[in-house]
């Protein structure tokens, strides 16, 4: 195989649970990443011999916690970030540069969220160990990867998929040609597929709030807000991660347009140009766009003059 790049990634957890024997696990990690000892004694207290009570009308059941942690409590993310953190530290996978792929500079072997995780490697062999080896770390601490939340994306044809299947305990997971990573879609067809989904979502949110965005007696200022808030930010989500081509600048105007149309009651057979409407409307979605994209262009440029003068 030539170079490659092959992505695994998960559509909604790519680790299914939390922390099997709790309080040694969260431990350990605060530990290693060198937090407060006081801290880490109240969290230990927390999570040592937890008990739950159920009552079912009169009778109170204890029950003992043994998995997981505390659903809705603030901590809870960062106690998941700082075990998944001991997790990919113990692979040590940044000193291993047949693992990773080189952009701008650095050495790159995944893309983490939370428990969205992407891996990236050159080649299906090393996407393989990769794979092997974050399953074998995270059994030591009670995390499971789901074979069914998991795709595998590769830039070379699937003529051969016996040369390109990634196992999972054993089993392949699916090979796709675009998944959704933190919102966003991921493809190797530039934005087009992004575009087309970002449209998509401004229309759902559009038609949530039709009622009252198509309502004539509806104030304009009012109407203005809730477009600006509630519409225009599903066009503009993720568009700071690529370049915006003119073909599908375009196609976020169409459909803007015919949403100004349907919020002043407006077809094309009145003749009104689009000019005309959006001076009623003071739809501003094209503007946001490039400001958008302007500003981080700019703080690209400042970035990086930084990373010069360091």
């Amino acid at each position: 195989m030539e170079d490659q790049r092959i992505c695994g990634e998960s559509d909604d957890r790519f680790l299914d649970t939390s922390f099997g024997p709790l309080a040694s696990v969260i431990i350990n990690a605060l530990e290693s990443h060198g937090v407060e000892p006081s801290y880490v004694r109240v969290l230990e207290n927390i999570y040592h011999d937890a008990e739950s009570n159920i009552k079912i009308l009169d009778d109170l059941t204890p029950v003992t916690i043994k998995r997981g942690v505390r659903q809705g409590c603030v901590l809870s993310p960062l106690l998941f970030n700082a075990v998944l953190e001991q997790v990919f530290n113990s692979l040590q996978w940044d000193e291993k540069h047949e693992y990773s792929i080189g952009i701008n500079g650095d050495r790159l072997t995944n893309l983490r969220y939370a428990d969205d995780i992407a891996l990236i490697a050159h080649d299906r062999d090393t996407m393989q160990k990769m794979v092997d080896e974050l399953i074998q770390e995270s059994k030591k601490v009670g995390l499971v990867i789901n074979k069914k939340k998991n795709v595998a994306m590769t830039n070379l044809p699937t003529t051969s998929p016996d040369n390109l299947n990634i196992k999972i305990n054993g089993q392949n997971i699916n090979i796709v040609d675009k998944f959704i990573y933190l919102g966003s879609s991921v493809s190797f067809d530039s934005n087009n597929n992004e575009i087309q989904r970002r449209i998509s979502s401004a229309w759902g949110a559009f038609t949530k709030h039709r009622q009252f965005l198509t309502d004539r007696r509806a104030v304009p200022r009012l109407k203005k807000g809730v477009f600006m808030t509630c519409v225009v930010p599903c066009f503009l989500y993720g568009c700071e991660a690529g370049a915006l081509r003119i073909e599908e600048k375009r196609k976020i105007d169409v459909a803007r347009r015919r949403m100004e149309r349907a919020m002043l009651g407006i077809s094309r057979l009145d003749r009104i140009r689009n000019v005309e409407i959006a001076k009623r409307t003071f739809a501003e979605c094209n503007r946001t766009v490039v400001e958008k994209k302007s500003k981080l262009g700019m703080e690209g440029c400042q970035r990086g003059r930084k990373k010069m003068v360091t």
